[in-house]
């Protein structure tokens, strides 16, 4: 599936051993970043809004992937951002501590969430939302950020505009939750860059959960993907090498590092 060019020419199969390997067990963290509209466009779907975000946690936390830390971040946002939860757990039952602390935090102990003002500041709350969002990867461990923006996408406030949201987002996984007769499927369906799903009416809200196991799966998939690539070359020479390794058939899939010869 790989070919590996070194100096510009393509390896030699009988004087160089390539070998491609699964990392299996790598440390990975899971960051969700959860913002959550209360503002008053939405008010009467404020109940659907928080059975929403309740399965979304519960399926994200149940995730079957090795060694996982769960870092959470949940916000509402109308007017202004207020951070309702920001929590981290690791180790055996990360998952089920998370979920517990994240619910209760939403809930607030059985009082629900609180309605929110009249203006909502959708772009800047998803401008900041992106901003907390860190993804990196290396063999010490995977770091993948997502979030999910629960909302009708109607920016009344105007201080910040799509443009600027639509730069936050873009070339990471955010994923928009949309709800309320004011609902903006198109504007949602560009903020989500990784998908949009629609749960303005009861079968929409039937369908999350389904939606939301199918995510987590794809999560999962992605954690167990990363794989090392291992060369033992010929050459020789205390002088700098260049390493490009590339897909096979795909032009611009291609990596590149130099190594110094002995």
């Amino acid at each position: 599936d790989f070919e590996v060019y070194e100096d510009g020419q393509l390896t030699s199969s009988s004087e160089s051993v390539i070998k491609v390997t699964n990392i299996s067990n790598i440390p990975f963290t899971l960051q969700s970043v959860i913002l959550i509209d209360n503002s008053t466009s939405v008010n009467s779907n404020l109940t659907s809004v928080q059975n929403a975000a309740n399965t979304l946690i519960n399926t994200i936390t149940g995730i079957n992937i090795f060694n996982t830390t769960f870092k959470m971040k949940i916000e509402y946002f109308s007017d202004a951002v207020e951070s309702v939860f920001d929590g981290i757990e690791s180790g055996a039952g990360a998952g089920s501590r998370i979920k517990v602390e994240a619910s209760t935090a939403i809930n607030r102990g059985g009082l629900g969430i609180p309605p929110g003002a009249m203006s909502t500041d959708f772009y800047g709350a998803v401008i900041q939302g992106a901003g907390l969002m860190n993804s990196s990867y290396s063999l010490n461990g995977i770091t993948q950020g997502i979030m999910f923006v629960l909302s009708d996408g109607n920016d009344t406030q105007g201080s910040n505009d799509l443009i600027s949201a639509l730069n936050a987002v873009a070339n990471k996984y955010v994923y928009t939750i949309g709800f309320g007769a004011e609902m903006k499927p198109d504007i949602l369906s560009e903020i989500g860059t990784a998908g949009f799903y629609d749960a303005s009416s009861s079968s929409g809200l039937l369908n999350l959960q389904n939606d939301f196991i199918s995510l987590t799966n794809n999560l999962s998939n992605y954690a167990n993907s990363f794989y090392k690539l291992s060369y033992i070359t010929p050459k020789r020479g205390t002088m700098n090498h260049s390493i490009i390794i590339k897909l096979k058939g795909v032009q611009d899939a291609a990596i590149q590092t130099t190594y110094m010869g002995w």
